[in-house]
């Protein structure tokens, strides 16, 4: 397999650890009642850690050692599609709407749209005929 196909490999692992980590605290949150707190959460320590990640500003020159590697120099992170954050989006909301109704099968079904949002990358509407 070509790991410029997989799409998990484009999330550096800090942002979805922080992601992760967020969406635990704020279900633990929401399963208190306590939704401003979780909203927070949920969303504040995410975008910190996008916006503190290296590569954001001017990229560097690849390293010669990369270009030597078996593999290649590593593929450069290309954004989501749309559909893809939107199916993140739903999860989530799935996920915390099951921790405030305090029901562990939602929470489940709402952190498996959020894998599926993550691993898979959707054709939106606008690939089609492409």
């Amino acid at each position: 397999m070509d790991r410029r196909t997989v799409p998990l490999q484009e999330v550096h692992p800090v942002v979805a650890g922080t992601d992760i980590a967020a969406e635990l605290a704020a279900c633990a949150l929401f399963w208190k009642h306590r939704p401003l707190a979780g909203l927070l959460a949920r969303l504040v320590p995410p975008v910190i850690a996008t916006a503190l990640m290296p590569g954001t500003g001017a990229q560097p020159e690849p390293d010669e050692d990369e270009d030597d590697s078996p593999f290649g120099p590593p593929p450069a992170p290309r954004p989501r599609p749309p559909i893809n954050l939107g199916i993140r989006a739903a999860g989530d909301a799935l996920t915390l709407w099951g921790a405030w109704r305090r029901s562990p099968p939602v929470i489940l079904a709402g952190a498996a749209v959020i894998a599926f949002g993550w691993s898979v990358k959707v054709a939106g509407p606008s690939a089609v005929g492409k």
